[in-house]
């Protein structure tokens, strides 16, 4: 998570403000799709598109997470 999350929070001024957009269950693995808008410290509004996959074993504990997001957002974020 201190790969991805914390240097995103370095361009940003506020925190992600996540909006849900649609979620499927199957019997182990959920998907969720959203959005997230937030101000840059340069004063811009940053707003991407997630998809996260979230695989669970039979316990219910979350074993695996994959995230797709705007790469192209995201670049413009950081340059």
């Amino acid at each position: 998570m201190d790969k991805a999350v914390i240097p995103i929070n370095e361009f940003l001024s506020t925190s992600l403000v996540p909006q849900l957009i649609d979620i499927n269950a199957s019997e182990d693995i959920v998907w969720f799709q959203w959005k997230g808008k937030a101000k840059t410290v340069d004063g811009n509004h940053y707003i991407n598109e997630y998809a996260w996959k979230l695989s669970f074993d039979g316990s219910g504990k979350v074993v695996k997470i994959t995230a797709f997001l705007d790469t192209h957002a995201l670049a413009k974020l950081v340059e």
